[in-house]
């Protein structure tokens, strides 16, 4: 059995793309829209997401998850007067 040439074409020209993601506990849902479209601006790819409890009790929050650049997103978000509460998920705030 032959294989055609693009499949080999096709497997040879394959990247692998790691995404990493953090999500960050914003303060509302107004502030998570706000910071999306200022880091969208300076190009980092982010969105906002809703954050339920685990145990059902508490409300749930908004965070952002943001892709690949995050230290350099809490940079431009805190030089932007943005308060966290201090919560990221998936790594250190």
């Amino acid at each position: 059995m032959t294989v055609p040439f693009s499949f080999y074409s096709h497997i040879m020209n394959r990247k692998e793309v790691i995404t990493i993601e953090k999500t960050v506990q914003m303060n509302s849902v107004t502030q998570a829209m706000r910071a999306r479209d200022i880091l969208k601006a300076s190009g980092i790819r982010s969105k906002v997401k809703r954050i339920t409890s685990s145990d059902g009790h508490k409300p749930c929050s908004y965070g952002l998850t943001i892709y690949n650049d995050f230290d350099r997103a809490v940079e431009i978000l805190r030089d932007k007067n943005f308060n966290f509460n201090g919560r990221a998920f998936g790594g250190r705030l």
